[in-house]
């Protein structure tokens, strides 16, 4: 087994950060949905997802933006996004989003920012995590699964100029 790199997270807090998420995000996203969505909805997705107003807004609701860091690179290699404040109704936060570079899979970054997250939670006194997952992202399944995720629902939404996200909502209980 290897030993996973120094890793750390960042909590975005300045415009500057916000703008760099986009550019953390879409290199991955040209890998993992090159065959699952279109470069239309690809576009529109990002555009949507992570414009500096759309970050401040989710940040505003208490969602927390991490840029991951590693010290054998110059660059972020990852980010991530989870929920701070639980559901009143059901106790769970939502990971948004997690995405690594392609470079670093295989290295323990995906696991070690899942752990991450459910420290995070733990923080928030959460019951649950929740995340939503293209059922075409085979890849990504099989890695929450390998990290205490199970399918807790399916999930089709409309968001919008002609396209879906079909996802399984997956969670873990804490």
């Amino acid at each position: 087994m290897s030993t996973i790199p120094a890793i750390s997270f960042k909590e975005v807090e300045t415009q500057e950060e916000r703008e760099m998420l986009r550019g953390i995000a879409e290199p991955v996203w040209r890998i993992c949905y090159a065959e699952i969505l279109s470069p239309e909805q690809m576009v529109y997705m990002l555009d949507w997802m992570y414009s500096p107003e759309t970050i401040v807004k989710e940040q505003a609701q208490g969602t927390k933006f991490f840029i991951i860091s590693c010290a054998d690179s110059a660059t972020p290699i990852g980010l991530i996004s989870i929920d701070t404040i639980p559901n009143a109704e059901t106790g769970g936060v939502e990971l948004h989003k997690l995405y690594t570079s392609a470079s670093y899979w295989g290295k323990g970054i995906g696991q070690a920012a899942l752990n991450f997250a459910t420290d995070q939670a733990k923080l928030a006194k959460a019951r649950y995590i929740e995340l939503r997952v293209n059922k075409c992202n085979t890849r990504a399944v099989i890695a929450y699964e390998r990290n205490g995720f199970y399918k807790h629902h399916e999930h089709c939404l409309d968001i919008g100029n002609g396209f879906v996200m079909d996802d399984f909502i997956m969670r873990k209980d804490i």
